[in-house]
């Protein structure tokens, strides 16, 4: 069965990913998400979309 992600949870991945501490795995394992559904999302939505940074 597949999963659909809102675009807000998949930000939120992305960012915890370009934020650079963490691995994807890791990421998967934060976020309950397979390995390599992480790795694909993360590269595709680093590939086609604009994630503005959080303010700090």
């Amino acid at each position: 069965m597949s999963v659909h992600y809102n675009d807000d949870f998949k930000k939120e991945v992305v960012r915890a990913y370009m934020a650079g501490d963490k691995s994807t795995v890791q990421i998967a394992v934060q976020y309950n998400i397979s390995k390599t559904q992480s790795a694909n999302e993360l590269r595709n939505t680093v590939k086609n979309a604009y994630i503005p940074p959080i303010p700090q």
